[in-house]
């Protein structure tokens, strides 16, 4: 199963609103991209989704939180998405693949309150204006790559405090 919403489709790309509030599993992956205005994204009682999780291209959206997600089967990536500011991840614990914050211009905050393992690479790029990563409990990356670069005002002790709470890598 996949659920996608994207630019591919006229009415997407004018999409202001994506409202979910009953969603609670994806079975497959599912990829929110192009959608340039949207702005009201909440999939507040979202607990898994058994694929990959794609938000690319919201370029309106300026918060996105996942407070209930506690797993992601396979990639979990954020990218492209110029005016969002922040990105908030509750409860969970596992991606079962690589994750990918890049190329968000505003993002200042990033928090993965639970997050203890990546079963990927982790890639934390071209995010201009970051300035804080949030996963204290992450301890496990299994994938061969730690990529955390050209994010020019995220200080280097942060990358390096990360790096030393690994004790899989």
């Amino acid at each position: 199963s996949r659920v996608r919403i994207t630019r591919s489709t006229a009415l997407n790309v004018a999409l202001a609103t994506l409202s979910v509030p009953e969603l609670r599993k994806i079975e497959g992956s599912a990829t929110v991209a192009g959608c340039e205005a949207l702005s009201d994204f909440a999939p507040t009682l979202l607990k898994t989704v058994v694929g990959d999780l794609i938000v690319s291209g919201v370029g309106a959206l300026e918060a996105l939180s996942f407070v209930k997600l506690a797993s992601v089967g396979g990639d979990l990536r954020v990218t492209d998405s110029a005016g969002l500011l922040s990105l908030a991840f509750g409860r969970l614990v596992t991606i079962g693949g690589e994750l990918a914050l890049e190329k968000n211009a505003a993002l200042v905050t990033i928090s993965f309150e639970d997050l203890t393992t990546i079963a990927g690479d982790l890639s934390l790029a071209y995010n201009t204006s970051l300035t804080s990563f949030e996963a204290d409990e992450l301890t496990d990356i299994q994938g061969t790559l730690f990529r955390v670069s050209n994010n020019p005002v995220f200080p280097q002790c942060a990358v390096q405090g990360l790096y030393d709470q690994l004790t899989e890598f």
